[in-house]
């Protein structure tokens, strides 16, 4: 039947799309291990836009869980020098963590916000939340949450991944969190 093909080749394409997502992310991290700097190719980029972009393409993430991902955006822009490829691969990293880690008909927001000499990106979730004695660990490669590994596929390398670049950008991201009501992940990143 038709309606079992089209199962099939989704299950087919989310397999592929993880599958190049645990490659990138080893290669990534090999890269970060060899003590090599990380090369940014900053422009002048709108992040307010940067952020819209990634926010719509996880849309179809969302939907498929019947998430509400909302995105907030200032009335103005907010320009910064950056490197657009590798800040779109920390909030697709970010936004998508959200996502898999919120339960069905959860909520996701997303928000960018300007304050001094700073922009934040905001991306506040409805999930599983993470226990306090693991907060201080999620950044360190290969780290889990105990609660979270039947949850969702993951290798554990995506938040230190995202770390790495933010730190990158003179930035710094922290997380705060609440088993069972959810995470708030927020980017600081220099104008």
């Amino acid at each position: 039947p038709p309606d079992k093909r089209v199962y099939m080749a989704d299950i087919i394409l989310r397999s592929e799309r993880t599958l190049l997502e645990i490659v990138n992310n080893i290669l990534d991290i090999e890269k970060l291990q060899s003590g090599a700097p990380i090369v940014l190719d900053r422009e002048n980029v709108d992040l307010t836009q940067v952020v819209g972009e990634i926010a719509e393409v996880s849309e179809g993430q969302a939907l498929e869980k019947e998430i509400v991902l909302s995105f907030n955006r200032p009335d103005d822009p907010i320009f910064i020098q950056l490197d657009p490829q590798k800040i779109k691969r920390v909030l697709q990293n970010v936004i998508s963590n959200a996502i898999k880690y919120t339960p069905d008909e959860g909520q996701v927001d997303v928000a960018v916000q300007r304050n001094g000499q700073y922009a934040y990106v905001v991306v506040r979730d409805t999930g599983y939340g993470i226990p306090a004695n693991e907060l201080p660990y999620i950044f360190n490669r290969y780290r889990r949450v105990e609660g979270h590994k039947g949850r969702a596929v993951g290798t554990g390398l995506g938040l230190a991944i995202v770390k790495s670049l933010v730190e990158a950008h003179e930035g710094e991201i922290t997380v705060e969190s609440e088993v069972n009501v959810g995470s708030t992940f927020t980017l600081k990143l220099p104008l």
